[in-house]
């Protein structure tokens, strides 16, 4: 059955187009394992394939899970060479442009376990953890920092100066990182910074009681190190 979709009545007095659209899709499904074969035009097969998926998706009332079968197997097409090498150039780009810059407790080990978790799942080289102990002069790097809220939430300063803490700083990194994408919505629901912030600066304030996890094992995780 045909959903509701934009220009759905104007298609409608317009047959001629619609052949036209018709023997485009068809030239397309007969032409794409073809293509995608052809090392030089897979990449154009793999975006005709994802493309025509979500015409059908936005056009017909297909199960949802057809949208979520059929176009992720077109990328075992996708060459790891390829894909390692688009990597690499993201983040050599981000290198150049400069990385986000995000400070942290060097001496709380819960602290330091926390940020390699964030730095594994820095894919594209956007993150630059660096532990405000071992930096001389904190406004050298942005002239709000201070020793006093470093130590008390990590910090995160942008490129272009933009300056965030905390909870804060977690959901800035969360729009950064594109494997914690899925957060996001949660993370912008309505009263999650009210819930998100009380509960960082509960868990900062209490985090040498963390000294049992392996990450920490000593009792330096005290905010008053």
């Amino acid at each position: 059955m045909v959903r509701q979709f934009p220009f759905r009545a104007w298609l409608a007095g317009q047959p001629e187009v619609c052949q036209w659209i018709e023997l485009v899709v068809i030239t397309g499904e007969f032409a794409l394992p073809f293509l995608l074969f052809i090392r030089r035009t897979r990449p154009f097969a793999l975006l005709w394939g994802v493309s025509f998926h979500v015409l059908l998706l936005v056009t017909l009332h297909v199960p949802t899970i057809f949208f979520f079968l059929f176009p992720p197997q077109l990328l075992l097409f996708v060459e790891p060479e390829t894909l390692v090498r688009w990597i690499e150039r993201r983040r050599t780009r981000h290198a150049q442009r400069g990385r986000i810059r995000l400070l942290y407790d060097g001496r709380c080990g819960f602290c330091l376990a926390s940020v390699a978790r964030l730095f594994a799942l820095d894919l594209f080289g956007r993150l630059e953890p660096i532990d405000f102990h071992g930096v001389a002069d904190l406004r050298a790097i942005h002239p709000s920092l201070t020793r006093e809220g470093c130590q008390s939430r990590m910090q995160l300063v942008e490129p272009y100066g933009r300056i965030a803490e905390g909870f804060d700083a977690f959901r800035r990194i969360s729009v950064r990182l594109v494997l914690l994408w899925w957060l996001v919505p949660l993370l912008y629901l309505p009263g999650a910074r009210w819930v998100g912030v009380r509960a960082y600066d509960w868990v900062a304030a209490r985090r040498f009681l963390f000294h049992r996890n392996t990450a920490c094992q000593t009792n330096q995780c005290s905010s008053n190190t």
